[in-house]
């Protein structure tokens, strides 16, 4: 209704999976023109993206592009086009030895906290941050043990930002599209796999660093600060950004 009441021709929109195919349809109807911006991953897992297409679809670079042609291949060549915003320029400090943990939707906070206890445990006095879910309410024993262990709890709204405002070197997370963005910005991507949650996507197509136990951390720390690990991140950034 809203849609024929405002005279629509021109649809402009994130590809939220909810709603994709809901609007495509109507937009096929009233023939309206769609515009899609991607704004998350794509998997096979994806129904959304199965059915109808967007007349236009941009997608933040070829990499992206090649998953969602895989993923439906009504998606020709001149319906994708490639624009990312977070190409921006980012320098961080050489000797910055910062991590970051993400607090993820489907990780139980028990799992967190059992998390953040290895990693003081494993690499003490090292300043770790960690990012809460601004549209979750966390209990206050759970901020309480934070504040305890001393992990400062950021608040900006973009990766981007958190990276840049606190120099951060390594990123520690399940299945966070932030695993695919750390790697444009110089950040170790590191995806625990020690139990469900994990994403086996990003292990399959080796655009992170795997870690099945949090106890060899500063192994892996180590690794990665040597030419070997350098060029490895590099390698990733170029699969997944040029």
């Amino acid at each position: 209704k809203f849609l024929v009441k405002k005279n629509i021709k021109k649809l402009i929109c994130i590809d939220d999976y909810r709603i994709i195919q809901t609007l495509l349809d109507a937009s096929i109807q009233l023939k309206i023109r769609t515009v899609a911006y991607q704004h998350g991953r794509f998997n096979d897992f994806q129904l959304c993206f199965k059915g109808i297409t967007f007349d236009e679809f941009i997608v933040w670079s070829k990499f992206f592009k090649k998953k969602i042609i895989g993923i439906n291949k009504n998606y020709n060549q001149k319906k994708i086009k490639i624009l990312n915003f977070r190409f921006k320029k980012l320098k961080l400090k050489e000797n910055t030895d910062n991590l970051l943990y993400l607090c993820e939707q489907k990780i139980p906070i028990n799992q967190i906290i059992k998390d953040i206890k290895l990693i003081c445990k494993h690499i003490p006095n090292k300043k770790v941050f960690i990012r809460l879910r601004s549209t979750l309410n966390y209990p206050e024993n759970f901020i309480n043990f934070l504040n305890s262990k001393k992990i400062v709890i950021l608040k900006e709204n973009s990766f981007y930002d958190v990276v840049n405002k606190n120099n951060i070197k390594y990123l520690i997370a399940y299945y966070s599209t932030a695993l695919l963005e750390a790697s444009l910005y110089n950040v170790y991507p590191i995806m625990l796999t020690n139990n469900k949650f994990y994403l086996k996507d990003y292990s399959k197509e080796k655009t992170v660093f795997k870690l099945q136990n949090l106890e060899r951390l500063k192994l892996l720390k180590n690794q990665l600060n040597t030419k070997k690990g350098k060029n490895k991140l590099e390698k990733i950034k170029r699969k997944i950004w040029y």
